[in-house]
């Protein structure tokens, strides 16, 4: 690793890396300074440039230009448990880089949504008491939205879009649409199992969808 002089304050540095593949050079630039803050000297990286022999790798950066995506959202693609899927990618002093075709690939793959079978509202994160009453009490859909802490709007958007019905249904039509409590019983306490189970599964902290508020 070698510094290279540069005009005024800007110093760059130069690392080569021999991979099997082409050889990466990667060309870091800094201004060094004083931080305003403490007055101590400090190196801010202004420039990076990744070259290779064939333009076969692009830099994290690029990357992230590439596909549209902000530079956290491309890290947080590198991991197995986010993604399922991960963008192949070499590190090479300390910087990360992709192949061309990889990213390519990558933009041009039908993205697929990973559907569950439980929705994530609140309701299902936590251990909050469920109302006592008898299975076969019907309720309107306002009644079981106060029993059970779920949003009147979710219910009326999940029946009209047939969301979670195998797990939750329903019963009658227009103004006789009622739900039994021993369904929204279930539903809670199956859907609560569910989620703990698939943050074990997948090794993911599963929390409430943060636009859910009492509803998914």
């Amino acid at each position: 690793m070698a510094l290279l002089p540069r005009q005024g304050v800007k110093q760059c540095k130069i690392i080569t890396k021999n991979l099997t593949s082409p050889k990466i050079t990667l060309l870091l630039c800094y201004n060094s300074g004083k931080d305003k803050h403490n007055g101590n000297n400090k190196m801010h990286i202004v420039k990076e440039q990744a070259h290779t022999r064939t333009a076969e790798y692009v830099s994290e950066s690029q990357a992230a230009v590439m596909l549209q995506l902000a530079t956290g959202t491309l890290r947080n693609l590198r991991t197995v448990k986010s993604n399922g899927q991960p963008i192949p990618h070499v590190k090479v002093g300390g910087k990360i880089f992709y192949k061309r075709d990889d990213v390519i690939a990558y933009k041009d793959k039908p993205k697929t949504r990973l559907e569950h079978e439980y929705p994530r509202i609140p309701v299902l994160f936590n251990e909050n008491p469920l109302p006592v009453l008898d299975p076969i009490t019907k309720l309107t859909t306002a009644e079981a939205a106060l029993a059970f802490g779920i949003s009147k709007a979710s219910l009326q958007i999940w029946r009209s879009k047939r969301l979670f019905l195998g797990v939750l249904p329903f019963h009658g039509a227009g103004m006789s649409i009622h739900y039994l409590a021993g369904d929204l019983a279930a539903f809670v306490h199956k859907g609560r199992s569910y989620w703990k189970a698939r943050s074990i599964a997948l090794g993911i902290h599963f929390q409430p969808h943060p636009r859910s508020g009492r509803a998914a």
